[in-house]
């Protein structure tokens, strides 16, 4: 299993953090970002992330480590996600990005069609998973927060780049970027199903071949 201490809130907690990730891959967490204009904050997360990057194996200790902002509670991606409360419960991250690439060729450059491919598509494949969580739930008296259905690349999946170009708006990086970007996030902000956590696009260039 996978264990995350948490976001560090605290100058004192950031600075235990290296040694807190160097103690396995299994264990992550995070440096909260207080405010947009907290300089300070910034400097301080940065140095944690040299010190992880010279002090685990090839730095990537930094994999099991990131700087946060406004990241709300039950969001649940590694290594921002955290909880808050007595009670128990858990949430479900998915990595979605197979599903773009399903959905938008077929819509032949058609944006609006694109966008209601994109809601049938995920729709179809998150409703199950919706009902198996539910049950779990229940059976488990264990409080369910819902799907953080956020666009999140695999490794081996169809690059994100590809699913953007086929909307017919340029290369990736070009001006429609942004339009196709806006498309897929009203997408997901419309899915009926029980949602959580951001919900949105993620675009790691580590972790997608195109990027």
């Amino acid at each position: 299993g996978l264990f995350n201490a948490g976001p560090a809130t605290s100058p004192e907690g950031l600075a235990l953090v290296p040694q807190i990730v160097a103690l396995g891959p299994r264990i992550s967490a995070s440096g909260a970002m207080p405010g947009p204009l907290d300089r300070a904050a910034a400097s301080r997360l940065a140095d944690a992330i040299l010190t992880i990057s010279q002090t685990t194996a090839g730095g990537e200790g930094n994999f099991q480590f990131c700087a946060s902002f406004n990241v709300p509670p039950k969001t649940p991606f590694f290594p921002a996600s955290y909880h808050e409360g007595a009670s128990p419960s858990f949430a479900i991250g998915c990595e979605t990005s197979e599903l773009l690439a399903h959905a938008m060729p077929r819509a032949g450059g058609d944006l609006p069609r694109a966008k209601a491919l994109l809601v049938d598509t995920f729709t179809d494949q998150l409703l199950p998973l919706q009902a198996i969580a539910r049950q779990l739930s229940q059976a488990h008296g264990l409080q369910y927060d819902g799907i953080d259905a956020s666009v999140a690349p695999m490794g081996d999946a169809s690059p994100l780049t590809g699913s953007f170009e086929s909307l017919g708006l340029g290369s990736f990086g070009q001006s429609g970027t942004l339009a196709a970007a806006a498309l897929v996030t009203g997408a997901l902000k419309e899915l009926p199903v029980d949602t959580c956590g951001y919900c949105g696009l993620m675009l790691p260039p580590l972790e997608d071949a195109g990027l």
